[in-house]
């Protein structure tokens, strides 16, 4: 009668899981595909605060590390940072402004390019960008699906993110 009971807990166990995993992977392509699809935005850009920090390394600086999305047809304004901003995409195609100045573009396969502006580059999901305080860019979603991008940035202690030049 034991065996039986233990059967039939084990059967209705698996039933269950069953019936749960479909819906957990659903869900799971739902948020692999657009995880940021929730995501407020203001004029077609949204930000959120991953963390912040004043690194004893770096006195007088500021050390952000942010996700921002973009929605499709939107162009930031022109602008330059107060300090040093390394950005990675993680979804989209970023249509990359160099209005002057000079970037550190990398690729998803490890190569890196200089590109001196006024220069226009697609980056794509896995590439990135070094921004120094003498480029002057701005960023573009061409694009049908949102960017996605990750960013870390150093800057003056009360500087803003972005300066602009508009």
């Amino acid at each position: 009668m034991t065996t039986y009971r233990n059967v039939k807990k084990a059967c209705a166990s698996l039933a269950l899981v069953a019936a749960l995993v479909p819906a957990m992977v659903a869900c799971g392509d739902d948020a692999k595909n657009d995880p940021w699809a929730s995501l407020p935005t203001k004029n077609g850009v949204g930000r959120i605060e991953l963390g912040q920090a004043a690194p004893a390394a770096a006195p007088g600086n500021n050390l952000y590390l942010q996700r921002v999305v973009i929605d499709p047809g939107t162009a930031l304004p022109r602008h330059f940072h107060e300090g040093t901003q390394v950005a990675r995409v993680e979804a989209g195609v970023l249509t990359y402004n160099i209005v002057s100045g000079n970037a550190l573009v990398t690729r998803a396969d490890g190569s890196s390019e200089v590109v001196q502006g006024p220069a226009t580059v697609k980056l794509a999901t896995g590439d990135g960008v070094t921004e120094t305080p003498e480029l002057v860019h701005y960023g573009a979603n061409d694009g049908k699906e949102r960017v996605v991008i990750t960013l870390a940035a150093l800057l003056k202690t009360g500087a803003p993110m972005a300066t602009s030049t508009s």
